[in-house]
């Protein structure tokens, strides 16, 4: 005579939904705060942003960064890292 073996249950799909919105949030945050870190560059973000702003009518991007990195310049922010 052979013993059965226990076929194994699955797990409820409130637990599948619930670990799957967990593995989701974790990832976007991971993502999130590595994207902030490229983003921000070492200078206060405001900075950037107000900085971006005035420079918004410039169409290359090489031009945008010069005038970027003008704009700050002028409004005496200390630059911590280059790019």
């Amino acid at each position: 005579m052979t013993t059965r073996r226990p076929v194994p249950e699955l797990s409820s799909p409130g637990v599948n939904l619930a670990a799957f919105a967990l593995a989701g949030a974790i990832a976007m945050t991971l993502i999130g705060s590595v994207t902030g870190l490229f983003v921000n560059d070492g200078r206060p973000f405001e900075h950037l942003v107000s900085a971006e702003r005035a420079c918004n009518d410039q169409v290359f991007v090489s031009e945008r960064a010069d005038c970027t990195n003008a704009v700050i310049a002028r409004s005496g922010q200390r630059v911590v890292a280059l790019h």
